[in-house]
This record gives structure tokens, C-alpha cells and sequence, in this order.
């Protein structure tokens, strides 16, 4: 900096408003400023597309998600409340079902194998053979579920004598008793044992034509057995707490899944994406904007710094329209 005696600046005078040279300027950084965001709206265009394609599509899966999460939480709290209050009631085993189906299929499978055996031996389609074998073998597994209906109403007659508590009040049918539908249950069991005779004739039938009636009465009793086998194999696994727990986790798990599977959607994350997106690229521009609407504004400043003698060096703020310092010796 060079060192001066004196210093004087002039204040711009009161009677000019601005001059046409500020005006000129202002309309450029005007101009600057809409044109930068102009486009930053152009680049931002597709984002911002996208996003309102997406936008009704984000809106539903949220409530989607909103829905599945209250459904998930009232799942949950149900099984916790099951577990809560019939848990000292559960007979059966945590891993029992897995022994169950695994005893069933055994008992399916062996009877497909006899039925289907004798009725090819007999010259019978073997398509056909063992279509029947499998509609004759779940006969016989589905009569010894007729035990499940007999387990039930024993360990219910059980339950009753228990105190029912205000908390097992909504599994009251659990403490009900026997009930009135004694002739009902009655004739299920019937039926089953109907089952059971049939398909144990009919085995022999077919046995005994071909290999003889030693043959017929060995598969026939085999037969019966395997009907007697899913009668004690149903009641051991019979449980009807234990169905209602298992049956509340496995709701409280599938709607778990389920909210789970829909918050990990990936529409949401897109839409809310594009709308970052967009948001960013239109605020860059009007900054952008913004910063060559001030570039040209000190263009025009610097401008003004040519004709002080017009405008002064800048807008005064006291009352003296010259202002002098003298530098000190």
C-alpha cells in the first residue's frame, strides 16, 4: 500500500436513486440467478420424475409397511400372552412335531409300499397302482387322527378342575370340559375304525390272490397295525395348548417376515433417492445462481469506482458529504 498524506473519500449524493449503469447490472444478476435456476429444474428433471412416478407407489408401501408392523406387534404381543398364560399347561415337547411327521411319513410311506406292491403284482397300471395306494394309505394315517379328538377331551377333563384365572379367560374353550357331542364323537371314532377294516380287507383281498391267504392275513395285519400306529402315534402328539402356541409364534413369525419383507422394499429407498436427488441438484444451481448474481454485483460496484465524481465512493453514513483523515506525522 502506498502511504498518502491525506485521504478523501466523497459520499454518494442523496438526489441519485441509482443510475442506469446499477440498474444494467442488477437486471444481469437477476437474469444470472433465474437462468441458473432454470437449470438446476432442467437437470433436476428426470430425478424429479422419477420420484413422482414412484411417489404413489412409496405412499401405499409405507402404509403397507405401517399396517404390517402394528399387525407384527400384535402377533407378538398375542404369543407372549399365550406363552404367558398357558405355558404350565403345555404337555407336549418343543421338537415333538418333527418325530411326529417323521413317524407319519414312515407309517404312509410303508403302506403306499404294500398297497401299491400287491395291486401291480395283481396286474394293475402302476401309474394307477400307486395313485391308489397313496388315496388308500392316507385313509388308513388319516383314521388314526380319530386319537387327536379322544386326547383332546381327556386332558381338557383334566384342565377343568384348575382355577381358571382372568388370564386364561380367552382359551376358556380349553377348560370347557368334554362338552355335550359325546354321539358326534362317537361316531368319528367309528368312522375311522371303518377306515381302518376297509383298507385292512382290502389288503388282504389282494394278498390272498395272488400269494395265497397266509400272504393276505400277513398284509392285512400289517395293515391294521400301521392304522393302530397313527391311532397312538396322533395321541401321543395330540396337544391342543401346545397347537395354540405353536400356532401364535408361527403367526407372530409370518408377520414378522412379512413387515420385514416389506421394509426392505426397495420402492421407498428410490423414491426418497430421487428426491434427494433432486433437491440437491436444485440447490446447487441456485447457489450456483446466487454466486454469479454477486459476481455481477461487484462487477457493478467496481464499475461505480470510475465516476466517484458522479456517484461518490460509496453511500455515506454520517452527515457531512466529505470525509477527509489526514495521516499523522
Amino acid at each position: 500500500m502506498i502511504p498518502v498524506d491525506r485521504a478523501s473519500a466523497v459520499v454518494r449524493p442523496a438526489a441519485i436513486d441509482k443510475t442506469y449503469l446499477e440498474l444494467a447490472h442488477d437486471a444481469l444478476a437477476l437474469e444470472q440467478h433465474h437462468l441458473f435456476v432454470a437449470e438446476g429444474e432442467v437437470r433436476s428433471r428426470p430425478e424429479q420424475d422419477r420420484a413422482a412416478a414412484l411417489a404413489f407407489r412409496a405412499v401405499q408401501l409405507k402404509r403397507a409397511v405401517e399396517r404390517a408392523g402394528t399387525a407384527a406387534d400384535t402377533a407378538a404381543e398375542r404369543f407372549e400372552q399365550a406363552v404367558a398364560a398357558l405355558g404350565p399347561y403345555v404337555r407336549r415337547k418343543a421338537t415333538s412335531s418333527r418325530g411326529y411327521v417323521a413317524r407319519t411319513a414312515a407309517l404312509l410311506i410303508g403302506d403306499i409300499a404294500g398297497l401299491s406292491g400287491a395291486a401291480i403284482a395283481l396286474g394293475e397300471y402302476p401309474t394307477l397302482a400307486v395313485t391308489q395306494a397313496i388315496s388308500a394309505g392316507t385313509a388308513t394315517v388319516t383314521a388314526g387322527l380319530a386319537a387327536t379328538q379322544l386326547r383332546h377331551l381327556q386332558q381338557s377333563a383334566e384342565r377343568q378342575r384348575d382355577d381358571a384365572r382372568e388370564a386364561l379367560q380367552p382359551y376358556i374353550h380349553l377348560f370347557a370340559g368334554p362338552g355335550k357331542g359325546q354321539r358326534l364323537h362317537t361316531a368319528v371314532f367309528v368312522i375311522a375304525a371303518l377306515i381302518a377294516l376297509f383298507v385292512t380287507i382290502g389288503v388282504f383281498a389282494l394278498r390272498t390272490a395272488i400269494e395265497g391267504s397266509l400272504s393276505g392275513l400277513t398284509f392285512g395285519a400289517l395293515a391294521t397295525a400301521i392304522a393302530l400306529a397313527s391311532f397312538i402315534n396322533s395321541w401321543h402328539h395330540a396337544d391342543p395348548v401346545a397347537d395354540l402356541v405353536e400356532s401364535a409364534k408361527h403367526d407372530a413369525d409370518v408377520a414378522d417376515r412379512r413387515h420385514r419383507r416389506l421394509a426392505s422394499g426397495r420402492v421407498v429407498g428410490q423414491a426418497e433417492q430421487a428426491g434427494a436427488h433432486e433437491n440437491s441438484v436444485t440447490t446447487e444451481y441456485t447457489h450456483r445462481g446466487l454466486a454469479a448474481a454477486a459476481h455481477i454485483e461487484a462487477d457493478k460496484f467496481r464499475a461505480l469506482l470510475a465516476s466517484p465524481d458522479v456517484v461518490g465512493h460509496g453511500p455515506g453514513r454520517g452527515p457531512s458529504p466529505v470525509i477527509k483523515r489526514s495521516r499523522s506525522a
